[in-house]
């Protein structure tokens, strides 16, 4: 039997002692353990995310819209720049007594401003040369023949209307002028002091234009014209005579008188100017044309009323 040594009682110092390096290791694993557990935590709703549920497109509400450039051009030059034309004063040019001598009337028509062409409803060529203005692209009117003050001993001439007559009379005329030429756009009066003067019969004119939705241009035979008035009170659009071009018939006289309607158009916007269809005219409107294109702008009468 084998002989039994006896147990050496330990003391805490001589407990087994866990050396430094193997707790510094220890130490540092428990702490990565606990680290990662914390991270899958912390980070899982990203690492995983959740499904997002299909819904239609209704209910998911509109998307939002692509930003698209546009590019934009450069800003223009100043010499590229549109500079804007000057606005001039206007004038028109309305030629009465038209329709008895075919070649001055084709001249008016061919003349390059936009002339107003007024045609005596009684003349011979009347119907013919209104309509070829017309296809020209001229604005015409009819110029209606009213008594004067020493009718009879001045007449002015077939179809005129005169105060010796009833208002189915004047009426009738009238309509039988507007009948045979239907595409005019308004009248004014040849002669007519007389006429013009009286507010019952010039009622009855105008209120047969009002009608047929026309313009009324009087030509001022008379100071005491009751038109404006008149045409006022019955809600007629009309205008006024200004300047007439051809009192005297001749080229200096009648230059003077163009720039007298110059002048008062720059003065007050606009201005009418009458005359007849003499060649001295014609030639006086064509040498004075360059002119009156830097100095106002030519228009078709109707352009005037406001």
């Amino acid at each position: 039997m084998l002989p039994v040594r006896p147990r050496k009682k330990t003391s805490p110092e001589n407990k087994r002692r866990i050396p430094l390096f193997q707790g510094i290791l220890i130490l540092f694993g428990l702490t990565l353990v606990l680290s990662t557990i914390a991270g899958y935590y912390f980070w899982k709703d990203y690492l995983n995310p959740r499904p997002v549920p299909e819904l239609p497109y209704e209910e998911l509400g509109p998307r939002p819209p692509k930003e698209i450039f546009i590019p934009q051009p450069p800003p223009s030059r100043p010499e590229t720049a549109v500079i804007p034309k000057p606005v001039f004063p206007k004038i028109a040019i309305v030629i009465d007594d038209l329709g008895y001598d075919r070649p001055i009337a084709q001249e008016f028509i061919d003349f390059q401003a936009p002339l107003t062409l007024s045609f005596l409803p009684q003349a011979p060529h009347a119907k013919e040369m209104a309509s070829l203005a017309r296809e020209k692209g001229k604005e015409t009117l009819l110029h209606l023949p009213m008594e004067p003050f020493d009718y009879p001993r001045t007449n002015p001439g077939p179809g005129a209307l005169l105060l010796s007559m009833s208002a189915n009379e004047i009426i009738q005329i009238i309509n039988n002028d507007f009948n045979r030429f239907p595409f005019v756009l308004g009248a004014n009066n040849h002669m007519g002091s007389r006429f013009t003067e009286n507010r019952e019969k010039m009622a009855v004119v105008l209120e047969s234009l009002k009608k047929r939705d026309l313009f009324f241009l009087d030509s001022l035979t008379t100071a005491q014209s009751v038109v404006p008035s008149l045409a006022e009170d019955l809600g007629i659009k009309y205008l006024q005579r200004n300047i007439f071009l051809d009192n005297e018939v001749a080229e200096g006289p009648i230059r003077q008188q163009l720039e007298k309607l110059v002048q008062m158009a720059q003065a007050r916007g606009f201005a009418v100017g009458c005359g007849h269809p003499y060649p001295v005219l014609l030639q006086v409107l064509r040498d004075q044309f360059p002119y009156l294109k830097n100095k106002v702008e030519i228009v078709s009468l109707s352009k005037l009323i406001r």
